[in-house]
């Protein structure tokens, strides 16, 4: 399914606009994690910037061509909710926390209780 879903990309769990949650990455293939890699490099002297903000500037920078968010919100919740982070900030694209493919998910759930 990542691989249908995320070619020759980078994904994460974007929590804000601002932040990911590098705890899980799927990279499809060395390219964009070459370019994620030195997109970091040249930042790391930066101070006061964790690796959740650095990919989220990553993001930014290169758009969803190398990187691109996995689902962290059911679909009709995304629809019928305005998102707002801690800190009191407004999701610009709240659809992109539950991407498309979500209900490929499901259809994987599903099959597997057959």
């Amino acid at each position: 399914m990542f691989e249908e879903c995320y070619p020759k990309k980078i994904s994460t769990a974007f929590v804000t606009d601002q932040r990911c949650v590098p705890g899980f990455l799927y990279i499809s293939e060395a390219a964009p994690l070459s370019l994620l890699t030195k997109f970091m490099a040249e930042r790391a002297g930066a101070k006061d910037i964790s690796d959740m903000e650095l990919i989220s500037k990553f993001k930014d920078a290169y758009g969803q061509a190398h990187i691109d968010y996995l689902p962290v919100l059911i679909p009709f919740y995304a629809k019928e909710h305005v998102l707002v982070d801690l800190p009191g900030k407004v999701f610009e694209d709240a659809p992109l926390y539950a991407p498309y493919w979500y209900s490929k998910v499901s259809e994987v759930q599903d099959s597997l209780k057959e």
